[in-house]
């Protein structure tokens, strides 16, 4: 009887030890912690941030980062200023597709940003037109939903990164 005992508790070892996940080191273990990372700040595959996250990496993978800087106001729009760093050979062009403000289709919403090859650059980047926004009577941006749609000859996309921000 204590023989299967053994035997029991030394396959339980045997299979809890081929199970086990192996101890992370180097580029496996950056990696994983930038997944985990993008997922705390990921909601239904969106990147959601608050206008007060200032600095805050949105997307960066293949060459290409983009990164939200800060809000600022004037009498004539809102901007959500934009850092972009492209360590590639290709120019890209930055547009927001499928947007939302305040969980309706608004036409105040702009961006359309160069993004020329080898290069990091800051942009005013989404710009929010306070005269549109009367028009459609929004007091002022609560929320903002879309994509943010990196393109190469205007057809092939090179990144597509949902967002959410929530105006603080």
């Amino acid at each position: 009887m204590k023989r299967i005992i053994y035997l029991l508790v030394f396959f339980l070892l045997l299979t809890t030890a081929a199970c086990a996940k192996p101890a992370e080191t180097g580029e496996n273990a950056e990696t994983e912690s930038k997944q985990t990372e993008t997922a705390e700040k990921t909601i239904d595959g969106k990147t959601v941030f608050s206008t007060k996250e200032e600095n805050k990496v949105l997307y960066e993978k293949d060459g290409i980062k983009v990164t939200y800087l800060k809000i600022t106001e004037d009498e004539y729009d809102y901007s959500l200023h934009l850092a972009y760093e492209n360590q590639t050979d290709k120019k890209y062009d930055v547009q927001i597709r499928d947007d939302k403000l305040n969980g309706k289709e608004s036409e105040s919403i702009i961006i359309s940003d160069d993004l020329p090859a080898n290069t990091s650059i800051e942009t005013d980047g989404i710009m929010i037109s306070k005269s549109a926004l009367e028009k459609e009577a929004i007091e002022k941006p609560e929320k903002l939903e879309g994509d943010l749609v990196v393109l190469y000859s205007i057809t092939e996309e090179a990144a597509r990164i949902p967002i959410s921000v929530t105006f603080e």
